[in-house]
This record gives structure tokens, C-alpha cells and sequence, in this order.
């Protein structure tokens, strides 16, 4: 949801509470277009935030600490020159649009009081930052986004120009919006949920499309010009804009709940007015303060955002390690076909050394009977500067060598495709890790494996041992699953015992499941057996198929193969049951 100006207006009545206060630090973050204000003062104090990043630009107080580059830059020099030790004088919203002010008193160079404005302009991607001086025509000292009058026609932002408002609207403040004012928005044309946010202040378009859904209208439908129709929106955009003069906060934060039980939480929707907020439910939560739900929305934005650029870069490192061992094993294929002919070579040296006196010298070639073939005319090929004896020794010394390619090309073909058996887990592991810990334990294993390049060579840290997923059988028996790689290893090798049964998808990459025993007796009943191989069948690449193999066997029938890469290990005197993967 962007920040509109409710929002901004329940932000600048938090930081009222600063005024007095002096601002001690300024300093910007790592990430562009973010610029972090300290004050302090006597039993106050706090960081307001100002964002001009279109993605979510705002102004708050924040409690949260973030990351700063090793130097300011040219506009955080600025902005220090001018404002450290200034004293907030005073907070204002420019009517009910998203543009704050902060009336500042600082000093010059020579030690004299002056007056200086800070503009927050918080309006998606035509945000910006700019600090002005009133006692000199509204001169612009800097900005954190200059735009010369060619780029914008409607005014310029660049230090010494005047500074000017956007464009203003003809707009209602949500308190003085009739039912005949909304009825003359009615358009065949524009969805209701423009006209209102062209019309009347406050609310942004999350908050009016939400509040047509509760009054029975689709937000993307004209608006009806009927009164009946209109009479309970217009009763909510009242109520809106009378707590917003009353100032009668009530913020809440909605996060949405993910597809994927295995996700962390998407953040949604968040407000100020209970007028405006959704119905209570499992989602739902409420703050004492404005900037809490601030910080609360954005932290959650900023871990989703993290999360998704740590699995993109994931997902394209081993997408490219996938094809380029894809390409190995082609190769590795095309050599393997080629030591097919060691056995012609074999034939065509022991004919000839059969057939020598009956093979002239200087020839390049030669038809002999083939005994392999009930006496079949065989051409063979010859090197006319060879002798026959010099020929046959040829034959035998390439069959010799296409014995060794061949040999070498098997034994790395398996290599090969335990590393696609590998990478296919690893990407099966991204699929499904939901976490932060889950994907920078992924990130590490990625990393050691070479796949990621990294400027630093990853370093080994001691972490604990990941947990598996517990969960209980309708039968009431209890059931142990694998995590990831080192949570399979761990389960498997560590936590099972001996007589434990063991379940994985038969030559596909899944989690180690583990049924524990004692079973070296007798086997579980056949629905204790199905339901557990269901559950390894779900936690697979296979979740989403029919008919699905599973194989299962004691713990003491599973070893790991000495240098193996995690999670990969080798059974015998296993079972195998066909199932299929629950779809809840």
C-alpha cells in the first residue's frame, strides 16, 4: 500500500511530538534516496525518517537501525552543513496533500538565527527531499533529486531557483463530500476508484477501492449516480475525514497470509482510522503509535524484498551451473559413443594378425574374412606406409585407449549425474525454503559448493544443527522430516536410529523422512507405511504428481558415501510403495 496523505498526517502528528528537540546527526542509508534525521533534547528525542523512494516513500519516526554508507555524499554533506544543531520549530501538511514541512531554526556561518523549511514531497515516484530558505524567497539550498524545467514543465528544482508547490488539484476534504458531489463523478468511463481519488483528499487508491468493496461496488465499475447507491460511501469518506480532524488515531498493519504454509508472511495493507480499517481477522493487528506500524510494514517489506534477491540470485547461479553441467554431460555422451568402436578396433587387429600373409604391403586397405561374422568380407582401413604387423600392433594400441576413454568417460558420467542429482536438489531446496535462516543456510551450501561466486571465499561458521519438521500421523505415530541438505544428513545420521524406518522418493531430489521404531521385527501396518510415504512423496519434486515411488528401509541400511555432498546418501534392501501426494 502507498503512503497517501492520511498516512502523512498521522506521521507529522507523531513527530510534533519532536519539536523543541535538536537535530544532533544526519547521516543516509545504503540505499538511495533514504536520509535518517537524530534529535535529542531534554527527555526527548527520536530518528524521523524521510524515503523518497518510489517503492515506498514517507516520512517517520523509526526505531529500526539501518545499515550507512562509509561516506554521506554530496547532498548529506549538505544537508549537515545546514541543519546539524538546527532546532525543530514546528511540523505542517500542506492541506490534506502528501507534502510535510519542518520549520527549522539554524545558525551561519557568523552564528546568526535563520529560518530554514524542510520539504517532504512524498509522492510515489516524483518524491523528493529539498531543504529551502524562507528568508530568501523560498530559495532552494539543495534537494535530494534535482529536475531541470526541461524534464519537468511545470516547475524546476535545482539549488538557487525559487522554490514552487506541484500543481495543485480542485479536491474536497473527506469531511465536505456530498452525495451530489459524488453523483457528479459518475462517468461511463473512469472507474469509480479514480474519480474519488481525483476528487477528494486523503485517502490513496487501496483505501478508496477497499472502502467501495465494503459499500457492494467494484472499484474498477463507473461510480452509480443514484443516491440510495452512494448515501454509505459518502457516509465513510465523512467519517474518514472527521478523524482526521479530530486526530483520532487507530493504526493497524494487515499481512497477508502466503499460498505456501512454508512462506513468511507478505505485508499488506496498513492504516490509521479504524473507519478505513478492514475487518478484524487472523491478519489483522494494532499499534499504540503510527511509527510502529510503519516500522512493522516496511521491516516485513524490506525481509520479503531480501528474501526474493537472495533467491533470485540462487536460482540463476544454479540455473547456470545446471546447464553447464548439462553441456559436461553431453560431451561426456559424444566420448562414450566414440569408445564404442574399441571392440571393432580389437577385430580388425586380431584379423589381420590371423590374415598377415594374406594382406599386402603398401595397401590402403584390405578385405578379410570376418570369423565373427561366419566368414562376411570385412574392409579394414590401413596406413599404406605401415607394414601389416605395424597396422595390427595400431589397432590393439587404439582398442587399448578407447578402453581407457571409455573406462574414464562411465566413471565421470556417474560423477556427472550425482552433480545433476545434486543441483536439482539444491533447486528443489530453494522451491520450497521460505525462511531467512532456511535460504542463508542454502546461500552457504551454494557457496561452498563453488556455484556462487562470491568476492570472499565463504567461510565456515558453526551453526546448529537444523531441526526437523515434526508432525504426527492420523494413526498417532510420530514422523520426522529433513529441512534441507544438512538438515537430511543431520536427521539421517545423527538424530535416527538404527531401527528407524527411512523414506525417500525414488531417484528424484527430496526430503529424508524418518518413521521412528524400533521396526527391525516387524514392519509398521500398511497404512502407517503409506501415509509416512505419502508425506516423502509431498516433501519431493514429485508433490505435485500421481503414483509417486517411494522407497523405504531401516536407518542401518542407509550410509553416505565418504566425500559425498550433503544430503546424499545410498540404501539397500529397500521397499518401494507407489503413492500419492496429498494436495492440502
Amino acid at each position: 500500500m502507498a503512503f497517501d496523505a492520511v498516512a502523512l498526517a498521522a506521521s507529522l502528528d507523531e513527530i510534533s511530538n519532536l519539536v523543541g528537540t535538536t537535530v544532533s546527526r544526519i547521516h543516509t542509508t545504503t540505499r538511495s534516496g533514504e536520509v535518517i534525521f537524530s534529535t535529542r533534547g531534554r527527555g526527548s528525542g527520536g530518528d524521523i525518517l524521510v524515503s523518497i523512494r518510489r517503492e515506498d516513500a514517507r516520512i517517520q519516526v523509526t526505531r529500526r537501525r539501518f545499515d550507512h554508507p562509509d561516506q554521506p555524499g554530496a547532498v548529506g554533506m549538505t544537508l549537515r552543513k545546514h541543519l546539524k544543531r538546527a532546532r525543530i520549530e514546528g511540523v505542517e501538511q500542506v492541506g490534506l496533500d502528501r507534502i510535510a514541512r519542518i520549520h527549522l531554526s539554524a545558525r551561519d556561518e557568523l552564528g546568526h538565527a535563520r529560518p530554514l523549511i524542510l520539504v517532504a514531497e512524498t509522492m510515489g515516484r516524483s518524491s523528493n527531499l529539498i531543504l529551502i530558505d524562507p528568508g530568501d524567497g523560498d530559495r532552494i539550498l539543495t534537494a535530494l533529486r534535482f529536475a531541470s524545467a526541461d524534464r519537468n514543465t511545470h516547475r524546476s528544482v535545482l539549488p538557487g531557483h525559487p522554490y514552487r508547490l506541484p500543481p495543485q488539484r480542485d479536491t474536497l476534504h473527506p469531511d465536505a463530500v456530498t452525495v451530489e458531489a459524488m453523483a457528479s463523478l459518475a462517468d461511463d468511463e473512469t472507474p469509480a476508484w479514480l474519480a474519488i481519488v481525483r476528487r477528494v483528499d486523503g485517502p490513496g487508491p487501496a483505501t478508496v477501492r477497499r472502502l467501495l468493496r465494503r459499500c457492494g461496488m467494484h472499484p474498477k465499475d463507473p461510480l452509480p449516480s443514484d443516491r440510495a447507491s452512494l448515501e454509505p460511501l459518502v457516509a465513510l469518506l465523512r467519517a474518514i475525514g472527521e478523524d482526521i480532524r479530530a486526530k483520532r488515531w487507530d493504526p493497524w498493519l494487515y499481512r497477508e497470509a502466503p499460498e505456501d504454509p512454508i512462506l513468511i508472511p507478505r505485508p499488506g495493507d496498513y492504516g490509521f482510522l479504524a473507519s478505513e480499517r478492514p475487518p478484524e481477522g487472523d491478519g489483522l493487528r494494532h499499534f499504540s503509535r503510527p511509527s510502529a506500524a510503519f516500522d512493522a510494514h516496511y521491516a516485513l517489506g524490506d525481509a520479503v524484498e531480501r528474501l526474493e534477491n537472495t533467491r533470485r540470485e540462487l536460482q540463476r547461479a544454479l540455473e547456470s551451473a545446471h546447464e553447464s553441467i548439462l553441456l559436461r554431460r553431453e560431451r561426456q555422451r559424444a566420448d562414450l559413443a566414440r569408445a564404442d568402436s574399441a571392440e571393432e578396433m580389437r577385430i580388425h587387429g586380431e584379423l589381420l594378425t590371423a590374415y598377415m600373409h594374406r594382406v599386402p604391403a603398401g595397401v590402403d586397405s584390405v578385405q578379410l574374412p570376418d570369423y565373427y561374422a561366419e566368414g562376411q568380407p570385412r574392409e579394414i582401413p590401413l596406413k599404406s606406409n605401415l607394414s601389416p604387423a605395424d597396422n595390427a600392433s595400431r589397432f590393439f594400441k587404439e582398442y587399448r585407449r578407447l578402453q581407457r576413454t571409455e573406462k574414464k568417460a562411465r566413471r565421470q558420467l556417474r560423477v556427472t549425474d550425482a552433480e545433476i542429482d545434486y543441483i536439482e536438489g539444491l533447486l528443489y531446496q530453494l522451491r520450497i525454503s521460505g525462511s531467512p535462516r532456511e535460504l542463508e543456510e542454502l546461500r552457504q551450501e551454494v557457496s561452498e559448493a563453488g556455484y556462487l561466486k562470491t568476492q570472499a571465499p565463504p567461510r565456515r561458521r558453526k551453526s546448529p544443527s537444523p531441526s526437523p519438521i515434526e508432525m504426527t500421523l492420523s494413526t498417532g505415530h510420530r514422523l520426522l522430516v529433513g529441512r534441507n541438505n544438512r538438515g537430511n544428513d543431520h536427521l539421517t545420521m545423527r538424530v535416527a536410529s538404527p531401527e528407524d524406518l527411512w523414506f525417500h522418493v525414488k531417484d528424484m531430489p527430496g526430503s529424508h523422512v524418518v518413521l521412528p521404531g524400533p521396526w527391525d521385527e516387524a514392519l509398521p501396518e500398511p497404512e502407517v507405511l503409506e501415509e509416512a510415504a505419502r508425506v516423502a512423496a509431498q516433501h519431493s519434486t514429485a508433490r505435485d504428481s500421481s503414483n509417486v515411488p517411494v522407497d523405504y528401509t531401516l536407518v542401518k541400511h542407509v550410509s553416505k558415501p565418504k566425500g559425498a555432498h550433503p544430503g546424499m546418501v545410498i540404501y539397500r534392501k529397500q521397499k518401494t510403495l507407489y503413492v500419492t501426494p496429498r494436495r492440502d
